[in-house]
């Protein structure tokens, strides 16, 4: 399957809204989202990537994934495109 959605950065190359490919994970405004794993696939721990992460700001995750500054950066609601 693929997306047909495009991310969106940060001004500082970061994921905004999107797809962080380096550590595996959804990202929205900035945050980790949870996974979908049953509850069951915790019992050891996290399941995934994702679930380990979750809730913590993706910046702040080492290895996160960045891009050049020129990509489609977020934008706030009110700016001029």
């Amino acid at each position: 399957m693929t997306r047909t959605g495009t991310d969106l950065y940060a001004e500082d190359g970061s994921v905004w809204l999107g797809y962080d490919y380096n550590l595996q994970v959804w990202v929205r405004d900035g945050i980790v989202l949870a996974c979908s794993h049953p509850e069951s696939m915790r019992v050891e721990g996290p399941c995934c990537t994702q679930d380990a992460y979750e809730g913590r700001r993706v910046r702040e995750i080492e290895g996160h994934e960045t891009r050049a500054a020129n990509v489609r950066p977020h934008r706030k609601q009110g700016d001029l495109l």
